[in-house]
């Protein structure tokens, strides 16, 4: 049987999709009007029914985020949203909160687990699928022994991780430290990145041991994992961003598409979940856009230098260092010794670091010669940059060009055409190769000399012409040729018309969708208690309660911790537990909070908790 693999990619609005699927996504999440974990990237139904249509014509899917916890005054605005999502033609709901299981689910509207579901164990994922959920987004903390280990426990359940993009430090679903801090929660879709600020470790001496952005970790680059992913049972390959720009989307999307096909090509008991062929004009570069660095350890089981204290932005790639500096005006001129292969564009983004540990960055407003290996460029203001200083470049402006090009992604789908003359009439369709038909029938003219037979080179050349880019006829079949009499525009008409039947039935979506129907009774989860800060409305309640879990104490100790991580201060800048180290008495301070830390070294798991 052949396993179909997801390229899932994000979406801050329709133009952003677009730009994915062209790239070559197979299916693509985005947010709604509301109630979505990103509260900053929402979109009308209008604007998703558009992007539905476009979408399926490829059998891309599009997922719908769901994924907040919900007040009791927010279940009815949930359900209608549900609805429209429904009538606009989404494929999936990626949901968090356990009161929408109990909503009212169309037929064909896929449920998915959210990793704000925070799925960390077997039993966990277990629940979810005895639930009737279709895909269960993992933890992004996930190694592939773990992966291996739910797709054993769950083989009908599909599972998708996170191959690319920005990581959270802390588990997914159960960190309450931006909302401590600022009101806003992580679970309501507000998170203010307290991870990524400035803080300071102290030791059990009350001695600063260090101070930087410690908790912001690199970002996560799977691309060279794809093939273990895959052989851990993964089908989903998701790309974290739904804040990012259509160039970042682009550029990732088109990255792993190719990293896919490359797969399939070698590995023909797997396909792509979508149709259509997607061409790039550009070499694919991860670090040429947004990144922090890159790192796959957690897929190995190791939290071993994942941060990226020094700063949360973009640095960009080392790229050289500036050997002379000159003021010009109102700006400056430099010399740069440039690494190997390196080439400047103006409009380039440059960045260092200061003396004081700054990111600082220009933009080279004119490069005025360029040799190998040495260049000199404008800037039009001052900087305080001096003679050694090492260069980076975080946007590369001719890449970007590339990028932006109209044909810098171009997606086809291959369509074949039958056309068949007999008894007085005459019928064109098109099919793809999931099936999916249209067609058109119209009379003919008697066979009398008056009235000459079209050539089959004629209906041939006609039948290739689609009105649509994303399209292209890649075979046309003829039968009863020696009937074909009827005008060229006649038979224009009838071929358009077929077209257009196909298209009005390639945008509707899939029509083998499983229907999500709440089992009763309920099974029971795999915790006796819920932290009470997960849970917002009474539906909620009751449905932990069905399942056999109660709210926890609201003194319950539990409450104390606002995040648990992986990745741990105190192995990072003093001494793990497993290497003698003492882990009790160290603090985080973060602006005017002091937060105590608590390690559950069997488990290398670190916890932060907010101190009375």
């Amino acid at each position: 049987m052949i396993k179909p693999l997801e390229l899932l990619a994000p979406a801050r609005d329709a133009d952003t999709a677009r730009a994915a699927i062209a790239a070559g996504a197979d299916a693509v999440f985005i947010g709604g009007p509301a109630f979505g974990a990103r509260a900053a990237a929402g979109n009308d139904t209008a604007a998703i029914q558009d992007l539905c249509a476009y979408a399926h014509r490829f059998a891309v899917k599009i997922h719908l985020t769901l994924n907040t916890l919900l007040t009791d005054a927010e279940i009815q605005p949930a359900q209608d949203l549900i609805y429209a999502a429904k009538e606009a033609g989404v494929d999936a709901l990626i949901v968090q909160d356990p009161a929408v299981f109990t909503l009212d689910i169309p037929a064909g509207l896929e449920l998915h687990v959210s990793t704000q579901c925070n799925a960390d164990t077997v039993d966990k994922l277990k629940f979810y699928a005895a639930l009737g959920c279709a895909q269960a987004v993992l933890p992004r903390e996930f190694s592939l022994a773990e992966i291996k280990e739910c797709h054993a426990a769950c083989p009908d359940l599909r599972l998708e991780v996170f191959a690319a993009g920005a990581l959270c430090v802390g588990q997914s679903g159960i960190c309450h430290i931006s909302e401590l801090m600022t009101g806003r929660s992580a679970n309501r879709g507000e998170c203010a990145q307290i991870c990524r600020l400035p803080m300071t470790l102290i030791g059990p001496d009350g001695r600063e041991i260090k101070t930087g952005h410690l908790l912001s970790l690199k970002d996560n680059l799977a691309l060279e994992r794809l093939e273990d992913l895959i052989a851990a049972g993964v089908s989903s390959f998701k790309l974290e961003g739904r804040l990012k720009d259509p160039l970042y989307v682009t550029n990732l999307t088109a990255a792993f598409s190719e990293r896919l096909d490359a797969f399939i090509a070698e590995h023909p008991q797997y396909c792509r979940s979508s149709l259509g062929r997607s061409v790039h004009h550009f070499v694919p570069a991860p670090e040429k856009t947004f990144n922090r660095g890159f790192t796959s350890a957690y897929l190995d089981g190791s939290n071993d230098k994942l941060y990226a204290d020094k700063t949360p932005k973009s640095a960009g790639m080392p790229i050289g260092q500036v050997s002379g500096v000159k003021p010009l005006g109102q700006g400056m001129v430099l010399t740069l010794k440039l690494n190997p292969g390196v080439k400047l564009t103006n409009g380039d983004a440059c960045t260092y670091f200061a003396p004081n540990g700054e990111l600082m960055g220009f933009r080279i407003n004119a490069v005025q010669s360029q040799q190998s290996g040495t260049a000199q460029v404008q800037l039009s203001q001052r900087c305080s940059i001096k003679a050694h200083t090492a260069l980076r470049r975080n946007v590369d402006a001719a890449f970007e060009r590339e990028l932006k090009h109209k044909n810098a992604c171009v997606r086809t789908l291959d369509l074949k055409c039958q056309v068949e003359f007999k008894d007085g009439r005459a019928v064109v369709s098109y099919q793809d190769a999931r099936g999916r038909l249209g067609q058109a029938e119209g009379a003919v003219l008697p066979p009398v000399p008056e009235n000459p037979p079209l050539s089959e080179d004629l209906i041939c050349a006609k039948s290739r012409r689609c009105q649509d880019a994303g399209c292209r006829v890649t075979e046309v079949k003829i039968t009863g040729a020696e009937q074909a009499c009827l005008p060229v525009s006649a038979f224009n008409e009838l071929r358009r018309a077929a077209f257009a039947d196909y298209v009005s039935k390639a945008q509707l979506p899939a029509a083998n969708a499983p229907t999500f129907k709440l089992p009763d009774p309920l099974p029971r989860y795999p915790l006796p208690e819920i932290d009470r800060r997960l849970i917002l409305n009474q539906r909620a309640l009751e449905f932990y309660r069905k399942a056999g879990a109660q709210p926890c104490a609201a003194n319950a100790p539990g409450l104390r911790t606002v995040m648990t991580c992986r990745n741990c201060l105190i192995k990072n800048y003093a001494r793990c537990f497993k290497e003698g180290g003492r882990v009790q008495g160290y603090k985080l301070r973060i602006g005017r909070q002091l937060f105590t830390l608590r390690c559950r070294c069997r488990e290398c798991r670190m916890e932060i908790l907010a101190d009375a």
